[in-house]
This record gives structure tokens, sequence and C-alpha cells, in this order.
């Protein structure tokens, strides 16, 4: 017979008391809002008193769930807990955090989150019992979890408890081997990077005309990520820490690829990336690019030979070369579109070709390079494009041809171009733009565009145009265009364009000088309102249909010491007040000078010509020692025009010759008359005055005669 021990006999009793009173306490009825939940002990100390896997016997009406997860048959019932929560949109206050776990206190309350994940099934060494020590680690549960699905902001913000099981539940693709997995950043609440356009202002139509037309389109939006797009819209973003990838408006890839202050080969970056569809060597030297390559703030890239050659961007949407804040140098390097289908550069701006864009402070420097074939009929996507914050750059000795313009500026700065070519361009070759200043243009070739050679427009200010041939263009020769005040356009020649030669428009205080200027419509024209103090001076003007044309509202014009030879009908048509001609020689030509307004000519030789000065109806010319030579008229003068100084001039023949004819034969007698008339109505003043009478002839009339 066995016999027990007082000691074990009263442990054995209040090992039953204890018993007794778990069961009582599981009895009870759990207090409204409450839940029951699997313990979340760290392992450090114990949990709540129930098993982790024994059913629970609350009457709570909610505890008929069905069970979540189940354990191998080997094992006993691994059945978690019934939950109690209410459904997962809508989790209770009062429950406790899901990650959290527990102290010797309960944690406070904290705000709604996501519901918590199903419970962890049991480990690997069996079920635990009622009150483990030690707990065996939780597997992660399978994708997709409920907590990373679309929400609110502050759902995706809160840190994840298993970093590893994060990156296993929610990566959407699996990045090459040696590339790290990267999760894809919030989307924002609208489509903020439409490629297409961008409406600026109140309406739809302010974005057609004008500065908000150029400022309407912004390439650098698809590097905007996530947003809806094409599939096979991609980019490229450079930044002084790595690269991103984006396709489809989704980040797929990042590569730790420093470059903070330094000078990074572009070849260096088509290898880190090692992907034919961003980029790909073709052959050696020869990329094809099929992604917008973008270079963030910081960055400097090289595009150099004899390692790159040729850069072909692919005509697909969305591809470009530029950067924001960047710095870029090509050097003995080819760019152009590329149509994979035809094995050559895209001839078709219609539906939007590849471009080269740097803006934002970047810096954008070309040596012996071409860019061809780039650039559509879109606000800063025209070619080759220097814009925004002073954006500055050298391009020497290369060529720009076939794009839609050659080079296009918008406000940037200090810019050099020097002997470069601008040829055979769609538009303009050559087209600075708003608020571009300190441009020094020089020893350029502008020939076969579409347009205008090189023009410049809208406040493009204190710039150098020197020693450039600007010829055979279908528009003008060299422009200066609306604002663009206080530039120097000196020793270039400019001929043969199918309109004009150099042309002021609407622009103030520039100076025209050393230039020839021959073969085109009109030599030299200075038009508009605003085309206020500008100089024309020793240019020799040739073979042009009008040597320099001034109309239009522009006044206070200089032209000083030219040579204007052969003209095909007038030499000088003056339609500006207050010109002054002072020391020119002009030779050759239907009409010497056409005087349609105020004008002064001085030390003026005018030879072989049909008429050498006409004044029109509404001129008034002042001659001061002229030398006219001419085959017909020296001097015509139209009715209400007025000429002084013809004493002081040598005219042949002599004007006196019209003064005789038939029509102009009573001149004379009405001058006489007229101070008779004036002599007789001062004697009637004066007898009036003695008498103090008053005067009939009202004062207005006294000072007239």
């Amino acid at each position: 017979m066995t016999t027990t021990s007082p000691a074990r006999g009263t442990l054995g009793r209040w090992r039953r008391l204890v018993v007794a009173a778990v069961a009582l306490v599981l009895a009870l009825p759990l207090p409204a809002g409450a839940q029951v939940e699997e313990p979340r002990g760290n392992g450090r100390g114990p949990g709540p008193t129930m098993p982790r896997n024994t059913p629970t016997t609350s009457p709570s009406p909610t505890t008929t769930s069905t069970p979540t997860t189940s354990t191998p048959t080997t094992s006993p019932p691994t059945t978690s807990p019934p939950t109690t929560s209410p459904p997962t949109t809508s989790p209770p206050t009062t429950s406790p955090p899901a990650t959290s776990a527990p102290t010797t206190s309960p944690p406070a309350p904290r705000a709604p989150r996501d519901p918590a994940p199903p419970p962890a099934p049991s480990g690997p060494s069996g079920p635990l019992g009622p009150a483990p020590a030690v707990r065996p680690p939780r597997i992660a549960p399978p994708p997709p979890q409920p907590q990373f699905s679309v929400g609110p902001p502050v759902v995706r913000a809160r840190p994840a408890p298993r970093p590893s099981a994060v990156r296993r539940a929610i990566a959407p693709r699996t990045a090459p081997e040696g590339f790290p997995q990267t999760a894809p950043e919030p989307a924002p609440a609208a489509d903020n990077c439409s490629v297409e356009r961008a409406v600026v202002g109140d309406s739809p139509e302010s974005a057609t005309d004008g500065r908000n037309r150029l400022e309407a389109f912004s390439p650098f939006r698809v590097v905007n990520h996530p947003c809806p797009r094409n599939p096979e819209v991609r980019t490229l973003q450079l930044d002084t820490d790595g690269i991103k990838l984006t396709e489809g408006g989704r980040l797929v890839r990042r590569i730790a690829f420093p470059s903070g202050g330094a000078v990074v080969p572009f070849e260096a970056i088509a290898q880190a990336v090692s992907d034919p569809a961003w980029i790909n060597e073709v052959e050696p030297g020869i990329f094809e690019v099929g992604a917008a390559f973008v270079q963030d703030v910081g960055t400097t890239v090289s595009v150099a030979a004899p390692r790159v050659t040729y850069i072909r961007l692919l005509d697909r949407e969305g591809v470009f070369f530029g950067g924001q804040g960047a710095n870029v140098r090509f050097d003995g390097v080819l760019v152009t579109s590329w149509d994979p289908e035809r094995g050559a550069p895209d001839q078709e701006p219609e539906d939007g070709r590849p471009f080269v864009l740097y803006q934002d402070g970047s810096r954008l420097d070309i040596a012996g390079s071409e860019m061809s074939y780039l650039g559509s009929d879109r606000g800063s996507a025209y070619g080759v494009t220097w814009r925004l914050a002073s954006s500055t750059g050298e391009v020497v000795g290369s060529t720009f041809a076939h794009n839609f313009f050659g080079v296009y500026t918008y406000e940037a700065a200090n810019i050099v171009f020097r002997e470069n070519v601008f040829r055979d361009n769609i538009l303009y070759g050559f087209d600075p733009h708003d608020a571009t200043t300190g441009l020094v243009v020089e020893d350029n070739e502008a020939y076969g565009n579409g347009s205008h050679g090189l023009i410049v427009s809208r406040f493009v200010v204190d710039s150098l145009f020197r020693g450039n041939h600007a010829h055979d263009n279908r528009g003008n020769g060299i422009v200066m265009d609306f604002r663009s005040d206080r530039n120097r356009i000196e020793s270039n020649l400019v001929e043969n364009n199918d309109k004009d030669g150099i042309v002021l428009l609407g622009s103030a205080e520039n100076v025209v000088v050393g230039n020839t200027v021959r073969g085109n419509r009109v030599g030299i024209r200075v038009n508009n309102l605003d085309s206020v103090g500008n100089t024309i001076s020793k240019n020799r003007i040739e073979g042009n249909n009008i040597g320099v044309q001034a109309y239009g509202g522009a006044s206070d014009l200089e032209i000083t010491d030219n040579s204007v030879v052969n003209s095909a009908d007038t030499a000088l048509i003056l339609d500006a007040p207050r010109t002054v001609v002072r020391g020119d020689d002009v030779r050759g030509a239907v009409r010497g000078v056409d005087v349609r307004t105020t004008a002064l000519l001085s030390g003026v030789r005018i030879s072989g010509v049909d008429q050498g000065v006409t004044v029109a109806s509404t001129g008034i010319a002042q001659l001061d020692q002229v030398e006219i030579d001419a085959r017909l008229q020296s001097l015509r003068v139209e009715r209400g025009g007025l000429v002084t100084g013809v004493d002081s001039s040598t005219l042949f023949p002599r004007p006196s010759d019209l003064a005789s004819s038939k029509k102009d034969a009573w001149l004379p007698f009405v001058g006489v008359s007229a101070v008779l008339v004036a002599v007789i109505l001062e004697l009637v003043r004066w007898k009036r005055e003695r008498r103090d009478l008053p005067c009939p002839v009202p004062a207005e009339v006294w000072n007239r005669a």
C-alpha cells in the first residue's frame, strides 16, 4: 500500500483550488466590447492563462466563427481560438494592438488599426501547453494580408513589426539577383504626371497660347511614380544616391549607384542597369535608349567618344534625354531619334519625337557632336533645349539638323554658341526665347531652315551675334523679336534668304554694325512701336530688293555710314519719325531715299538712281549737305510734303525744273498773297485796339498768320 505524505496532500489540495478558480473565471461572461485573443507574449514571461489551442467556453455570441488554420493531424488540435472582434473593416477601439507584446501592465488603448493577421500555427515542436515558458518563432502568414490593402496614409506609415515578412507579402515582382526588393511607393490622390499636358490657368484654353502653352508640357512628369501609365513608358532616374527604374508608373528597381559630386560616364550607367529594356548597347559604342533618361539635382554625366559614339533615342512614348539642376557634356557623339522598325531616325515629328532637355539651373555642354531628327511641336520638346533658372552651357563645333527647332532656350543665361551649324530644321535653326540673357553667338552657320535662321524672341537681351553666316533660309536670316533689346549684331554675312536679312521687330537699342547683307527681300528691316533707338552703322547692304526699311511705329533710328548698293527697288524707305541718316553712300536703285515722315539726311551721297529723294505728302525732310546725282529727278516733293536745306545741298538735276511746271506755277503768288493778308490783318488789329473795339478775328488766326 502506498502512503501519501502530508506535504504532498497539501500540495494536491492547493492545485485543485487553483484549477477550480480558473474554471470559475472562464465560466464568467465577457464584458461588453471585450474579445478573446491568442497570447501576445515575447517568450520572457507567462502570457494570459488561456491555453493557446484550447477552445474557449465564453458564452459570448461572437464566438461561433470557424477556425482559420489547422495543423497536421499528428499533433493535437491546432485550431485558433474563435475571434470575437467585429468585422475586419472596422476593428473595435478597445482591442489591443495586433503586434504589441504584453507587459506586466495592460497596454494603453490605441487608435483603430487594420485587423490583426490570423494567429500563427503551432511551432515545429508541437502544440503549446497551457503556460508555455518559451514561445516558438511565429511564421508569417501567406500573402495577401489585410493590413497591406490600400487604405489611408496612416496605415501605410505605421512601422511593420516583421520587415522580412512585410517584404514577402507586398513585393509586386522579383528583381533580378543582386538587386534589392523594393516596395511600391504610396499612390497619389490623382494622376499628376500626365505626359500629354497639364492645364495652366483657369481653363484649358489658357494652355494654348503664349507662355501658358510653353508651361503646359512638362516631360519630367514621367519620373513621378506611381501613376496610371502605359506599361511601355519607362524611366531611368539618376540621383546622387542611385538609379531608379520605373515601368508603367511603378518603381520596379532601385540600384545603389552613388554619383554625388562625381562625373559619371554614361556607359557606367548602362552597365549598372544592364537591362536592354532601358539601355541597350547594340554595337560597341552604339546605345539605344528606350526610357526617359533623367538626371536629378547634383548629378554630372559624361557622354563622350570613343566609348560612346551614338545615342539612339527610341521613338516611344515618354522617351527623352534630360535633367533638372544637373550637368551633362556630350563630346564627339551623334544623338538622334530612332525608329526600330525602319532602322533609321524618325523623320515624322507629327506624333512626337524624342528630344534633349536640361532645365532648372542645369548646364548642358556640347562639343564636336551632332543632334539631329529630334523634337516636335510641343513646348520644351522642340529639339535641344536649355530652360528655366538661368540654365547655361557651351556649344562648340556641333551640328543641329532636321530637328523641329535646331536649338531652343527659355529663361536661360550666358550660353556660348560658337562654330556650330544649324541646318535643315523644320522651323527655326536657332531660337533663344523668353528672358534669355547674355548669349554669345559667334561664327555659326544657319541655312536651309523652314523659317528663320537665327531668331531670338521675347526679352532676349544683352547678347552678341558676331561673325555668323545666315543664308538660304525660307524666312529671315537674323531676327530680334518682341523686346529683344540691347543686342549687338556685328560682322555677320546674311544672304539669299527668302524673306529679309536682318530684322528688328519690336526691339529697341540694338546695334547692327559691320554686317554684309545681300540678296534678300529687305536687307535690314525695322518695324513695330517698340523698335526705338536702334542703330544701323557701317554695313554693306547690297543687291536686296529694298536696302533698309523702317516703318510701323519704329522711331529714333540712326542710319550712319552704310553702303547701300544695287537695290532693285528703293535703297532707303524711311517711315519712322526722327530718323537720322548720316554719311551713307546710296548707289544703284530706282529710288534713292523715300521719306514718309520726319527725317534728317546729312552728308548722304546718292548716285546712279532714277529718283534721288522723294518726300511723300506726310513727309518732312531736312537736307544737310546732301549730294544727289539722279538720272530723272534729284528731288521730288509730293503735295503736302516739306523739304528744307536745299540750298546747302548739291542736287542734279536742279529741283527748280519741278517748280516751273504749270501745276505748281501759282505757288509763289500764294506765298506773296499770304504775306499781304497778314499785314492787312495786323493793321486792322492795331486800329481796333486804339479805339478799344473788340477784335473780330480770333487770336488763333492771328497766331497762325
